[in-house]
């Protein structure tokens, strides 16, 4: 299924509409999904979500990042079943709206219904959710409200997925997610200096999110229908003079060729830190070590994604 892409001035119309920041998909905005699709499927209708195509961020000249990307929210959202994408540039244009022009937007939308958390706000006034609840009973639109999600008695939220992803900790990201924080990009061409210790990596261009700590982890990708594990470096190399910050990855079991292809990277787990080896031959017993220790994880990272899947 390929997600719709609707900019603000062009919303197809009778939508039940989510809305959000969302910019990641945990589990306090998987249960906004499932209520909206609740609705859509009486009303026989589909369901829009809203959230932002840019770096909403680096406008607000903040040092955060998104979690995911916007096509890695996209991909998500076909996984769930979300049919469309209501795209907002955040720009000063839409930061300068009042709650009055953001709720002139929303009736532009007619949406059949409204599907939003406890502590959604909106407009540079800051419009409240009783605000919002007060237009939709003059305008005749159903609204939900989802209340709070917790996980281990703390509030499922972004701030706390970015403390898990700074520390390394993707069990728990993982526990906050829903799924193995993903990363998604282009493969492209390296140095190919993985190859000849026996290690061909792909290389991912970067992009504009928030990663784990630096380190090498272990995880699953999937791959024309099959999925492998991998080891996957995130930040320098050191041991080959190479400073700057990137991702890597090494397919086990796969030997096919992925240049300018898309792929798409589940972390498992933080295996080590990123370290300085005084020769080639320590760097390759590492890397075997890495591997094995990965390859002896992955039925049980594979069982544990399957859970999640069966769940969406």
């Amino acid at each position: 299924m390929d997600i719709r892409i609707f900019n603000q001035n062009d919303v197809e119309r009778g939508q039940v509409v989510i809305l959000g920041f969302f910019d990641c998909l945990h589990k306090g905005h998987l249960k906004l999904i499932g209520e909206a699709k609740e609705i859509a499927a009486r009303a026989q209708t589909g369901c829009a979500l809203m959230t932002f195509k840019n770096n909403p961020f680096a406008v607000l000249r903040k040092n955060d990042k998104p979690i995911y990307t916007f096509a890695e929210r996209c991909d998500k959202l076909v996984e769930l079943g979300i049919e469309s994408v209501i795209a907002i540039d955040f720009d000063r244009a839409f930061m300068s709206l009042n709650k009055s022009e953001f709720e002139m937007l929303l009736e532009k939308w007619s949406p059949e219904a409204i599907v939003c958390g406890y502590d959604f706000s909106y407009g540079c006034d800051r419009g409240s959710v009783e605000d919002l609840a007060a237009f939709c009973r003059r305008k005749g639109i159903l609204l939900r409200v989802v209340g709070e999600v917790a996980q281990d008695g703390e509030r499922v939220s972004s701030s706390r997925i970015r403390r898990c992803l700074a520390d390394g900790d993707m069990t728990q990201s993982y526990r906050l997610l829903g799924e193995f924080y993903r990363i998604k990009g282009e493969v492209c061409g390296g140095r190919r200096v993985g190859r000849k210790l026996g290690f061909p990596t792909v290389n991912l261009v970067g992009s504009d999110k928030q990663l784990p700590k630096a380190g090498v982890y272990g995880g699953l990708v999937e791959i024309d229908g099959t999925v492998y594990a991998v080891a996957v470096n995130i930040g320098a190399k050191p041991t080959f003079g190479d400073l700057s910050e990137s991702v890597e990855g090494y397919i086990l079991g796969y030997s096919g060729e992925l240049y300018g292809q898309s792929v798409t990277l589940g972390l498992a787990e933080r295996i080590r830190d990123v370290v300085k080896f005084d020769d080639f031959e320590l760097l390759k017993a590492q890397l075997a070590r890495d591997t094995a220790y990965i390859a002896a994880q992955s039925a049980r990272w594979r069982a544990m994604s399957d859970v999640n899947q069966s769940r969406t």
